[in-house]
């Protein structure tokens, strides 16, 4: 078995009056993990560091 690197996020939105949470993981192959940031940055705008989704326009939600 190979070695994985592990990446998380907490996405959360404010469901009537209350914050919600989810936490999510992916476990990537260490081997893989190059092309699967070239597959993260793919979408990125000129000058974009990152996706955030309160930092995107609606079309590019």
């Amino acid at each position: 078995m190979g070695r994985f690197e592990a990446f998380i996020d907490e996405p959360s939105a404010l469901r009537g009056d209350r914050q919600e949470y989810l936490i999510c993981a992916a476990l990537v192959e260490t081997s893989d993990c190059e092309a699967a940031r070239g597959g993260m940055r793919s979408p990125l705008l000129p000058g974009q560091v990152k996706e955030h989704w309160t930092d995107e326009s609606e079309p590019c939600r």
